[in-house]
């Protein structure tokens, strides 16, 4: 993914938090400034830094940001933002995420690229969110980051670092703006991602056997 500069500075946004329906989104200067903390820290290699950053970040300004326990960030089976949000974390072997990995076939910004080529990925109004549906973040019309709609707020995994809960635009500011789409199941996540594998980027059954 790559670390662009942020959204552009002529969208004019406002987030409600806890306010789903009849929302609107929005970027203002204290937002602004709470992503560029939340994306120093985000940055950091030193993942056990973040919660202790993101808790003082709260003490001083509006920050709701919480990391959830069920994910430990030294586990081997490490996994991205796109793989935690379409659970490929689940439906995939991480044996099969990282032989493909090794050919530079990843579930990053060129599947949902490819997702949405297929019509898979259906945009849909932020009013009609529910729950499971899938949050995308893009700058420049390519996507950076992804989570899932809890019902108020969303849940995402940050880098190498956490799983977290969070409001809409509490996160990193080059994740760009959000984008809001139709939730599809894991296991249709992983035909498509095998099916993208095989032909849009000719990888062999060896690679695809038991996945």
């Amino acid at each position: 993914m790559t670390a662009a500069d942020g959204p552009d500075a002529s969208y004019h946004l406002h987030y409600y938090a806890g306010q789903p329906h009849g929302m609107t989104l929005g970027i203002t200067m204290d937002v602004d400034g709470l992503r560029r903390e939340l994306q120093e820290i985000a940055a950091s290699d030193d993942i056990a830094s973040h919660i202790p950053r993101i808790a003082d970040l709260s003490r001083r300004i509006d920050c709701s940001v919480r990391a959830l326990s069920n994910y430990d960030a030294s586990s081997r089976k490490a996994f991205n933002c796109f793989e935690h949000a379409l659970r490929l974390n689940e439906h995939l072997r991480y044996r099969t995420l990282m032989a493909l990995s090794v050919l530079d076939v990843l579930v990053d910004f060129r599947f949902i690229r490819y997702l949405l080529a297929l019509g898979v990925l259906k945009e849909r109004p932020v009013d009609d969110l529910q729950v499971e549906d899938l949050v995308i973040y893009f700058e420049r019309n390519e996507a950076q980051h992804a989570g899932r709609w809890t019902g108020e707020r969303v849940i995402s995994k940050w880098g190498r670092g956490l799983v977290y809960d969070h409001k809409l635009l509490e996160v990193p500011h080059y994740y760009g703006v959000p984008r809001f789409f139709g939730g599809i199941s894991g296991s249709r996540a992983k035909d498509c991602f095998l099916r993208y594998a095989r032909e849009e980027r000719r990888v062999g059954e060896e690679y695809l056997e038991d996945a």
